[in-house]
This record gives structure tokens, C-alpha cells and sequence, in this order.
């Protein structure tokens, strides 16, 4: 139970982190609009690049763990599988704040935790409906998320993908607070 309640404080907090910083940033830069430019524009320069990019290096190095603390509590291979990737997306989150805008690599490590996030979402919804270790609602927001990250992939472009960008964000978030309360004492 003590496990079970330090990964729901991990998840939590990382969440929190993102979300502050990332509206610290956006009060910060005059003119951002949300849902029509795409997050990562937060870091490119100026005091809305500070709160951007150091909130997504820490927010990505809790969820790093939180998911870390996930592999060690599940006991069926396919959520640890799903675990273990979303470490690897915790790092990608990192990233993004380290390897901010214009710098060459950012895309593909932006991508790159989104790829992850959903890989990791695919095999834990997969968990969900084979292990019986996660309540039911999880799948759902799994399967929102996945379905979202591959409609931003799939229709990527500078005018339609900001504010997909935005929903698939919020949906990774309903489905890490998910996977952090719907799981099984």
C-alpha cells in the first residue's frame, strides 16, 4: 500500500510540474495561443523558455520514476514491458527541455516521447484487459491517448497538429493519473 502511494504522490507531482510550468511559461510569453502553436515554442526563448524547459527536464524526470516504481510493483510481464518503455518516455520528456528549439535534435526527441508514451500506453492498455492488475477506466484513457497520438502523427503539419498536440498532452495525463490511482493494491 505505502508502494501504491509513493507512485500516485510520483505521478502527481511530475503532473503538476508539467502543468505549472508549462502555464508559467505560457503567462509568460505575450500573444502564445494554446491550442495554435505548438508547446515546444514555449522553449525557445526568453523567461517562457526558462519555466518550459526546466519544468519538462524535472516533470520528466518524476514521471521517469514513477514509471520506474510501476515496473517494480506489476507483476505481469506486458505492464512491465509498458513501464519500462514509459521510463524511456520520461527521459524523451526530459529532452524536450534539454534539447529545446532551434537546436537540430529537438524533433526527434519530441517525438520521440510521444512515440514512447504510446507505446508504453499500448502495452499497459493490453496489461488492462489481459492481467486484471488495472480497473478498467485505465483502458479507456489509454486507448483515447493512443488513438490521439496517432492522429497527431498521422496529420502532423503546422496548422492542425498544435492543438492536438494540446489534447494528446492532456490525454497522456488523464491516462498517467489513471494508471497511477485505477491500479490494483
Amino acid at each position: 500500500m505505502v508502494h501504491r502511494n509513493i507512485s500516485i504522490a510520483l505521478c502527481v507531482l511530475g503532473l503538476i510540474v508539467a502543468d505549472a510550468s508549462i502555464a508559467m511559461a505560457v503567462l509568460s510569453k505575450p500573444g502564445y495561443r494554446l491550442f495554435f502553436e505548438f508547446l515546444s515554442n514555449l522553449g525557445e526563448s526568453g523567461i517562457a523558455a526558462l519555466w518550459f524547459n526546466y519544468g519538462l527536464i524535472v516533470a520528466g524526470i518524476i514521471l521517469g520514476i514513477f514509471f520506474l516504481s510501476l515496473a517494480i510493483a506489476f507483476q505481469g510481464k506486458i505492464a512491465r514491458t509498458g513501464s519500462l518503455i514509459g521510463i524511456l518516455s520520461g527521459i524523451a520528456l526530459s529532452g524536450v527541455g534539454i534539447f529545446h528549439i532551434p537546436l537540430p535534435i529537438h524533433f526527434a526527441v519530441s517525438v520521440s516521447f510521444f512515440a514512447l508514451a504510446g507505446i508504453s500506453a499500448i502495452f499497459i492498455a493490453v496489461s488492462v484487459l489481459r492481467e486484471k492488475e488495472i480497473a478498467k477506466p485505465v483502458f479507456w484513457f489509454a486507448a483515447a491517448f493512443i488513438a490521439l497520438d496517432i492522429l497527431f502523427a498521422a496529420f502532423y503539419d503546422s496548422t492542425a497538429s498544435p492543438g492536438l498536440e494540446t489534447i494528446t498532452v492532456i490525454l497522456f495525463e488523464a491516462f498517467a493519473l489513471g494508471l497511477a490511482l485505477g491500479r490494483k493494491p
